[in-house]
């Protein structure tokens, strides 16, 4: 899962950019295509991330606490604020 505030709507196009790379970054890492798919994660990430109620729906519509005791789970939160 990631949780990345790329934009504040405050015009910083270098802010948005950095954070974007750190998400393709952290991605590449977890979910690279070339991975066996036991290995490979599936990224989940929010599509609009402006308020924090929008975040609490994005955890809740992932139901973490569904995961099966083999299953691992990673989060990964960038930005700042919300």
């Amino acid at each position: 899962m990631v949780v990345a505030v790329d934009d504040y709507f405050t015009g910083d196009e270098d802010f948005t950019a950095e954070i974007q790379q750190q998400v393709e970054t952290i991605t590449g890492w977890l979910a690279d295509p070339a991975m066996d798919t036991e290995r490979r994660f599936e990224v989940a990430q929010p599509k609009d991330l402006t308020q924090s109620e929008d975040l609490r729906r994005f955890m809740a519509e992932q139901e973490l606490a569904q995961a099966q005791w083999d299953e691992s789970l990673v989060v990964y939160i960038t930005g700042h604020g919300l």
